[in-house]
């Protein structure tokens, strides 16, 4: 929600920066921690402790690859010169109640699946990345 309210303020000024890489930068990011949690699932690390810390470097990744949309959608706005706070309030609760639920899913289903549930989560993170490159180069 932030950084789509930071896009829409910047407007025009930032278009011409991002519009040329965001795709590209969103898909590289995506691939890699989805190829990344891929490989973890195949490898398959049964001797793992129980509680796993999320390492930093994915976890900032992930906020910029996804950020960079956010911040493209808002910059959409600005030279849309459409409202923002209302969608942004929308994406803002949208995207916490998808979060919630994937943290009160994921042990559960983990615990069901076990290395799939990485393995899934990967494959989603590939083909999210494929689709934005995808709509990027054919529209």
């Amino acid at each position: 929600m932030g950084m789509m309210l930071v896009g829409w303020a910047e407007g025009t000024s930032l278009i011409s920066l991002i519009a040329e890489f965001d795709p590209g930068i969103a898909f590289l990011l995506l691939i890699i921690i989805g190829i990344k949690m891929i490989h973890e699932g195949i490898a398959g690390k049964e001797d793992e402790a129980p509680i796993r810390v999320i390492s930093f470097v994915p976890v900032i990744i992930l906020s910029v690859a996804t950020s960079i949309d956010a911040l493209a959608v808002g910059v959409s706005c600005g030279v849309l010169q459409t409202a923002v706070l209302v969608p942004a309030i929308i994406i803002g609760m949208i995207a916490f109640l998808i979060s919630i639920s994937g943290v009160m899913l994921g042990e559960p289903l983990e615990d069901i699946l076990g290395n799939k549930m990485e393995i899934f989560g990967g494959a989603i993170l590939v083909l999210i990345g494929i689709r934005i490159l995808v709509l990027h180069i054919y529209g």
